[in-house]
């Protein structure tokens, strides 16, 4: 996230209770599972994660490898909800 990007989402974070998540390449819109692209989640979640309204992603999965893999990343962050 660039300066700015990270300044208007930390402005939004407190209204932002969902939120759909994939990850590319910025080459498309890959819906490639978390983690398998160029997103900073650790820069992302840093921003929403300390909101206490935030709690459900919904991630777009292809199959068995992509779910495990948003499990992965959802036991990381500790995530109450995700809907895939």
């Amino acid at each position: 996230l660039s300066g700015i990007q990270k300044d208007q989402l930390s402005e939004m974070a407190c209204d932002i209770t969902e939120m759909h998540i994939h990850d590319n390449n910025g080459d498309r819109d890959a819906h490639e599972a978390p983690e398998l692209g160029s997103i900073d989640w650790d820069d992302l979640y840093e921003i929403l994660g300390n909101s206490a309204r935030f709690n459900v992603f919904e991630i777009m999965v292809g199959g068995a490898t992509e779910i495990e893999r948003c499990l992965a990343f959802a036991a990381k962050y500790k995530l109450s909800s995700i809907l895939m």
